[in-house]
């Protein structure tokens, strides 16, 4: 999907739902639990969020990538590309992008010799020569090539 194509969906998707929800995690909690448990840390608060929402328990979750951690208490299925095959994973992945994405644009008004408003904090050429200029900042993860491999 373009940009904008992923932005009208985010429109119609919160508008079609019953409840959703998203989930951040800081770049240091990452770097100081690891990106699987950060992971599972925001698809708790996106459970808490909708199960509040919706005032009762999610009784079965299906999620993207046969690795992530397991919600302890949940049935749970896993699945590889799951956003190829079920809706409901493309529309989370969806909103997970365009809020991340909404992020990076904010964090490029504090920081804007990076380019978050074109490489939305991807690892692109242009980037990689800016931290090298510049340094990194606090929203970067320290524990993620090729940071770590310069700056830890």
């Amino acid at each position: 999907m373009t940009g904008k194509q992923r932005n009208e969906a985010f429109e119609k998707i919160k508008e079609s739902v019953l409840a959703y929800g998203v989930g951040i995690v800081s770049a240091s909690e990452i770097d100081r639990i690891g990106i699987q448990k950060a992971v599972l840390k925001a698809m708790i608060t996106v459970l808490e969020v909708v199960e509040g929402k919706l005032n009762e328990r999610i009784n079965y979750i299906i999620a993207d990538g046969p690795n992530i951690l397991s919600i302890p208490r949940y049935k749970m299925d896993k699945i590889k590309k799951g956003d190829l095959y079920h809706y409901s994973i493309s529309a989370g992945s969806v909103l997970a992008k365009v809020t991340r994405d909404r992020i990076m644009r904010e964090y490029h008004e504090r920081y804007p010799q990076y380019g978050f408003d074109t490489n939305v904090g991807y690892g692109t050429k242009e980037h990689i020569e800016a931290i090298k200029k510049f340094g990194i900042t606090k929203i970067h993860r320290k524990s993620f090539s090729p940071i770590n491999d310069h700056f830890s």
